[in-house]
């Protein structure tokens, strides 16, 4: 799975929306024993925002310097809050739970390996030469290779398989005894070398 990390989209926020979230990290970060010492302190943070919650107050009147100054304060609370969050992402170190109990937004939950469905719809057909089978199945979703393999009748768990290697949902099997019975299988591979065994058929060579 991929590492955790806080997004960055403070900037985004308008500024009652981050008037709110940033009481929202002090509240969470107060009293929380997974990060008993932090840089900025708590205390600089909630200084800064209360700094910039009297200017948002001034600012409504619609004088143009105190909405400037209103402006200032703003970049002076998503500053710290920034260095804030990068103290609380070295402290948890990826670990996802600690990181949500600070308040921050946290990315969201990815899986780095894509389940891959079992090859279905197995074909065997006559070669274009003696010895030869024509094998293919339907495409799986998010495999990067196939390995065609194939022994001779009877089917047994102690069977030794002869596999086969390609990009294609397809293959010729070749070097065949004719009149001989075949048991053949595909394996889909994904990138993650994860593997999905289809269901083996058999065919006279």
């Amino acid at each position: 799975m991929s590492r955790p990390k806080i997004l960055n989209n403070l900037e985004k926020l308008n500024d009652s929306a981050l008037s709110t979230m940033a009481q929202h990290i002090i509240n969470s970060l107060t009293g929380n024993s997974y990060f008993p010492a932090l840089t900025p302190s708590l205390d600089e943070v909630t200084t800064v925002k209360k700094e910039f919650d009297d200017s948002l107050i001034a600012a409504q009147t619609g004088d143009r310097v105190k909405i400037a100054i209103k402006n200032e304060k703003r970049t002076n609370l998503i500053d710290i809050l920034h260095r804030l969050a990068r103290c609380v992402e070295m402290v948890a170190n990826g670990n996802r739970s600690i990181l949500l109990s600070s308040g921050f937004e946290v990315s969201k939950e990815r899986s780095s390996t894509t389940e891959l469905e079992i090859p279905e719809n197995l074909k065997i057909m006559d070669g274009n030469a003696s010895g030869e089978i024509y094998v293919c199945c339907d495409s799986v979703q998010g495999a990067r290779s196939y390995v065609f393999e194939y022994t001779l009748d009877p089917l047994a768990n102690e069977s030794s398989w002869t596999s086969q290697t390609t990009t294609k949902s397809e293959f010729i099997i070749k070097g065949l005894i004719p009149g001989k019975k075949y048991w053949v299988r595909v394996i889909a591979i994904g990138s993650n070398d994860q593997r999905t065994v289809s269901a083996p058929v058999s065919r006279y060579a």
